[in-house]
């Protein structure tokens, strides 16, 4: 069974950490963070974590007010990935700062949403368009990161190169 956590409550969630989303809640967890230290939790939860535009309140499009549009953003994004299964295209890093700092740029990519693998594990960044549609494919990845041009090899683009999910 799967359960994929939708920018999952921060604020004023008065349960316990064994009451909160976390990986043993299904045999598969994955999460999208779009308002973390806001309306949302920012922190690991899934067996997966993606976190588009560093995970935090004020998505591109969004104002920096109080959230909600950062927060409901976590639905549209999961929204559009069921018609754009190569969209949303995650690098896995432990940092944002190291990610957009290059440092994992030979680390493995895993799509965000629907077709996310299950095999998946740990935390993933990548950047999204402001409006619909708001997945990049792989230029979310290659923005995101210092090197401009690269070749990439991991499984995830070799399946966009090849043109399908495998």
């Amino acid at each position: 069974m799967r359960v994929t956590g939708l920018d999952p409550a921060g604020p004023l969630f008065s349960y316990n950490d064994e009451e909160r989303l976390k990986p043993s809640s299904a045999g598969f967890v994955d999460v999208i963070h779009t308002c973390g230290k806001g309306l949302g939790f920012f922190g690991d939860l899934g067996h997966v974590d993606f976190y588009p535009n560093q995970g935090t309140a004020g998505q591109p499009g969004c104002s920096l007010s109080f959230g909600k549009c950062s927060h409901q953003r976590a639905i549209q994004l999961f929204a559009e990935s069921l018609s754009t299964p190569n969209g949303f295209l995650g690098r896995k890093c432990d940092h944002w700062k190291e990610y957009t700092a290059g440092q994992c740029d030979n680390n493995p990519t895993a799509f965000m949403g629907e077709y996310v693998g299950f095999d998946a594990r740990g935390k993933y960044w990548m950047r999204t368009g402001n409006s619909s549609p708001f997945a990049l494919g792989p230029s979310g990845v290659i923005e995101g990161t210092a090197k401009a041009k690269r070749r990439i090899s991991t499984p995830a683009l070799q399946s966009l190169q090849g043109g399908g999910l495998g």
